[in-house]
């Protein structure tokens, strides 16, 4: 099953897709004035950058798990070998290797995720998120470096989550109330495991292959990383599971968000929507615009008033570079 019907059947970022197509449809519309359609073509571009962030996620957690399920099979070749009386122990080889691995390319991911959102909702919601003006007395240094951080500020979801440059004050309350919620339920936690990993130690250090009361891999995370490393103390919070629920919560927050701002679901498809849209009249004839795959055929994309058409399920030639050897 391909990962747009997955997520279609979870009913994964649906609203949030909403929201994507409808500016989709105003490009098909031509409803964008020329003046503002390269401002305007920002924002698909940023919603397509979620979407296929939000998939990278959930493809981590099913290795992640298929990784699971292949080291327990694993331990049970050896288990009448064992003579084990405790119920975790330090357990490598390639599979337990290539499974601690992917901690850190979530934890990157759903960072991306977080620091791209809120500019989004913000156009959405056309909120414009430019820095005050200089204050009487000001000095120029100290306006300029104003002006640097604030920058630097909105590309960071703490700074939202926090309000500390009061970006988050100029969206809607319920908007607000949205993100205090999820900052303060998963949306803080994620980020400071992912600076933990990042700044400070390796989190897999304590990563073991549990026996009771189910065989499967632990890595065992700080129960609360808000402390002083020092003072880290771990008990049950196994990185897998807690994974999981970070993408659901995530999910969740979107999907929130979404439907404060009446955007209705709109089911995910392969589409050239999915890698944003292409004025192929401005493309040299011999450049490679894009190949598809999808259960082992290829799609041509044809050409329409300046813009790619559907999709048609024809499938097309691909030399040994790569390169589109079919002409329009």
């Amino acid at each position: 099953m391909e990962i747009s019907q997955i997520f279609n059947k979870k009913r994964y970022f649906l609203k949030f897709n909403g929201l994507r197509y409808s500016f989709f449809k105003k490009i098909e519309d031509k409803s964008i004035k020329k003046e503002d359609y390269k401002e305007f073509y920002e924002t698909p571009r940023l919603t397509s950058e979620i979407i296929f962030f939000a998939k990278n996620a959930y493809r981590i957690l099913e290795q992640m798990k298929t990784l699971n399920e292949a080291s327990i099979l694993q331990f049970k070749e050896l288990k009448s070998m064992l003579c084990l009386k405790c119920k975790r122990f330090v357990f490598q080889s390639s599979i337990v290797d290539e499974y601690l691995s992917l901690l850190m390319p979530f934890l990157n991911t759903m960072f991306i995720l977080q620091d791209r959102i809120m500019p989004i909702i913000a156009k959405v919601s056309n909120i414009s998120l430019k820095p005050r003006n200089k204050e009487e007395g000001e000095t120029e240094r100290h306006y300029k470096n104003y002006k640097n951080k604030f920058k630097k500020s909105l590309d960071s979801f703490y700074s939202f989550a926090t309000d500390d440059k009061k970006n988050l004050s100029r969206f809607s309350p319920e908007i607000q109330a949205i993100v205090k919620e999820y900052w303060n339920s998963n949306g803080e936690l994620i980020r400071k495991y992912r600076n933990i990993e990042q700044h400070i130690f390796n989190l897999v250090i304590h990563s073991y292959f549990q026996i009771n009361p189910e065989e499967k891999l632990l890595i065992i995370l700080p129960d609360n990383p808000k402390a002083q490393p020092q003072n880290y103390k771990y008990h049950n919070r196994n990185a897998y599971d807690f994974f999981k629920l970070a993408f659901r919560e995530f999910n969740f927050f979107v999907e929130k968000m979404a439907k404060a701002l009446k955007f209705e679901e709109q089911m995910h498809s392969l589409e050239l929507t999915d890698l944003g849209r292409i004025n192929l009249e401005k493309i040299p004839d011999y450049s490679t615009i894009c190949v598809v795959i999808s259960n082992n055929n290829g799609f041509e994309i044809c050409k329409e008033s300046g813009f790619p058409s559907k999709l048609i399920t024809k499938p097309i030639k691909i030399d040994k570079n790569i390169q589109i050897t079919k002409k329009y």
